[in-house]
């Protein structure tokens, strides 16, 4: 393979990493350590659900500021430095013993993440389209799964071998390759922006209504099982070794399925794919509520990384098509509408764990929120 070949994949490679980092380590790598965290310390399910919202808010406070930095030097130099300052955050949390010390460090890798997944994945998107390669980009996508994948391997991993508090000091070790190819394989190229601001006609500003809620929706239903399942899991199985397997598994199932969704989207429309990947995550989420077996557990976890990143990507695909002429503004508000519901819905579960001593009430809230954002799409007239 010739360089002007190798050249797009090195870049998707990087894209890869830096989702690794951002999505996989900076995010949700607090959900297998979470367990062990609970066990080594004693808090409670309130507090866990607390220090998940801080992080998300984070998010949600990172993506939105990085919309409003228009130069090209200023972007490259704030990506660059978000990757060093979500690994170091990573690692700190090892020498974290405070409660302000794990809302801080939490919140700090979240804004880190959120300048991570908005300019990251611009400059590599841009950086594929000026070569005429854009159809490789899904792949930069598999990186989220992949890092759940592997993080939900290497916590149990690193929990025979270290004390609790030094899994995290860890996960940043096993980080410096993500980080060293999300640091050298994304180049810096300028970020068209559309400034557009208005939608062409009333019909499609209702669609877009019923879009928005929908998306909150699927934020606030899908993070209550991507922020405490393995916590649940460990519980109702007495291990969490066992809990992580489900982690594992709903890593591979995103990271296989972020490639298929656009593909069954492009065939059946993107209306329709979305209620379909709603219905089976709403399933998903209720399983373990319903039967508690290891074959559903397998079942919800594949059903539950089948659907969540898939769910992300033809939103936004939908929110672009629906509003060709304001593009980006639908995008922000979807993001924004989408980290909304993530921040709110942790602490209103964790809260109802620690009061009725299990998930489940939070579980069927969760439920009923995926499954209603499926019926409003269903009743959204094209």
């Amino acid at each position: 393979m010739s360089n002007n070949l190798k050249e797009p994949y090195k870049i998707v490679f990087g894209g890869f990493f830096a989702l690794f980092l951002a999505m996989a380590v900076g995010r949700f790598a607090f959900t297998p350590i979470l367990p062990i965290m609970q066990k080594h310390y004693g808090f409670s399910n309130t507090i866990a659900g607390n220090i998940a919202s801080i992080n998300y808010f984070g998010y949600l406070l990172g993506a939105i500021l990085s919309k409003y930095i228009k130069n090209t030097k200023s972007q490259f130099i704030i990506y660059k430095a978000s990757l060093i300052i979500c690994l170091f955050s990573t690692g700190i949390m090892a020498f974290s013993h405070t409660m302000f010390a794990w809302y801080f460090w939490r919140f700090i890798v979240g804004i880190t993440s959120g300048f991570l997944n908005v300019l990251g994945v611009a400059f590599v998107l841009q950086s594929l389209a000026n070569r005429g390669y854009q159809h490789i980009s899904g792949w930069m996508f598999c990186g989220v799964g992949t890092g759940i994948a592997l993080t939900g391997i290497a916590v149990p991993f690193l929990n025979i071998f270290l004390e609790p508090d030094f899994i995290w000091l860890g996960l940043a070790a096993l980080s410096i390759v993500p980080f060293y190819f999300g640091f050298r394989n994304v180049e810096m190229v300028e970020l068209k922006h559309n400034n557009s601001t208005t939608t062409s006609s009333t019909p499609k500003n209702t669609i877009l209504t019923k879009l928005y809620i929908s998306y909150f929706l699927e934020g606030f239903g899908y993070i209550i099982t991507a922020t405490f399942i393995v916590s649940i899991l460990s519980k109702t199985l007495n291990s969490v070794y066992a809990a992580n397997i489900s982690w594992v598994l709903i890593g591979i199932s995103a990271a296989i399925t972020t490639l298929l969704w656009p593909r069954i989207s492009h065939k059946y429309g993107t209306k329709n794919s979305l209620i379909v990947a709603f219905i089976i995550q709403s399933v998903a989420i209720i399983l373990p509520v319903l039967y508690q077996n290891i074959t559903i557990y397998i079942i919800s976890a594949i059903g539950f990384g089948g659907t969540f990143l898939g769910i992300v990507a033809m939103t936004l695909n939908y929110g672009r098509e629906i509003s060709k002429q304001a593009s980006n503004k639908v995008i922000g508000e979807l993001t924004i509408l989408f980290g909304i519901g993530q921040i709110i819905s942790p602490v209103i579960a964790g809260f109802l764990a620690d009061k009725y001593g299990n998930f489940n009430i939070s579980l069927v809230l969760a439920f009923v929120s995926t499954l209603t954002a499926s019926i409003i799409l269903w009743f959204m007239n094209e």
